[in-house]
């Protein structure tokens, strides 16, 4: 009887580097989200009251 070996699963590299790829895609894309919603409030300032004619306190 002939010892059993193992054979290397081939792609398994190729699956961790997709696994390392969407974590750090779902990083990046985290942080994106983060850094647009901590400036909406400022930019909806600009917008509103900056670039558009609107006063300040005009509307309720």
């Amino acid at each position: 009887m002939e010892p059993k070996t193992t054979q290397p699963v081939q792609g398994e590299g190729k699956i961790n580097k997709m696994m390392a790829l969407n974590l750090l895609m779902a990083a990046i894309g985290v942080y994106l989200w983060w850094t647009v919603y901590r400036v909406l409030p400022n930019l909806s300032k600009w917008l509103t009251y900056k670039l558009l004619p609107i006063q300040e306190g005009s509307h309720p």
